[in-house]
C-alpha cells in the first residue's frame, strides 16, 4: 500500500459523534481506483461501545495488517493502533463542520518499537489535513487532502470511496 492510500484512510474518517449524530459511514466502505499508483482501501466503521466510532483501516488486507483508531470527532488527537495495540506512530483528528462535512488532521511520529507500516507505505509526509463530504443518500464520498513533507512542499490527493454494505 502506498502512503497516499493509507492517508485516505484517515480522509475518509470523520464522525458524527461529536454532535450527537449517527455517522453516516457506518458500514464497509470501498475506495473506487482512480489511479495506478495505489491498491483501493476498504475501510470499515462500526460503532464502539463506548461512544466513540472505530475505523478499521486495510479491511481487504490480513488482520495483523489493519490499523484501527477509535476516536470521536471532537478535535482531539487520537493513536492509530495496530491489530495487538501497538502505537503506528500515526494520529487522527477530526472536527464536524455541517450536516455531511468533516474536516481532519493526521501526523505522523515516532511508532512503537517493531510497528512498521504494511505494503511499503512511505513515512516521508509529517502532517495532512483536508475535508471529506458525504452525498446526500448517503451511498458515496469524497475526500481531499493537502500532505506537508519535512522540507515543505506539499502534495494534494483526492478519493471516493461507494458504501459497500452495513
Amino acid at each position: 500500500m502506498t502512503l497516499p492510500a493509507l492517508v485516505a484512510a484517515f480522509i475518509a474518517s470523520g464522525a458524527l459523534n461529536a454532535q450527537g449524530l449517527g455517522d453516516p459511514r457506518i458500514g464497509s466502505w470501498d475506495e473506487q481506483k482512480t489511479s495506478t499508483d495505489y491498491d483501493s482501501l476498504r475501510r470499515v466503521f462500526v460503532s464502539a461501545a463506548n461512544g466513540m466510532t472505530r475505523m478499521i483501516i486495510n479491511a481487504k488486507l490480513l488482520q495483523a495488517n489493519q490499523l484501527h483508531v477509535d476516536f470521536n470527532c471532537d478535535g482531539s488527537a487520537y493513536r492509530v493502533l495496530t491489530q495487538d495495540g501497538r502505537f503506528s506512530g500515526l494520529t487522527y483528528s477530526c472536527r464536524h463542520t455541517a450536516a455531511r462535512s468533516f474536516d481532519f488532521s493526521s501526523k505522523r511520529g515516532p511508532a512503537d518499537a517493531g510497528v512498521t507500516l504494511a505494503h511499503g507505505t512511505s513515512g516521508d509526509w509529517v502532517t495532512a489535513s483536508g475535508t471529506e463530504t458525504v452525498s446526500a443518500d448517503g451511498r458515496t464520498y469524497e475526500t481531499t487532502a493537502v500532505l506537508r513533507f519535512p522540507d515543505g512542499h506539499t502534495r494534494q490527493s483526492q478519493r471516493q470511496f461507494v458504501l459497500r454494505g452495513p
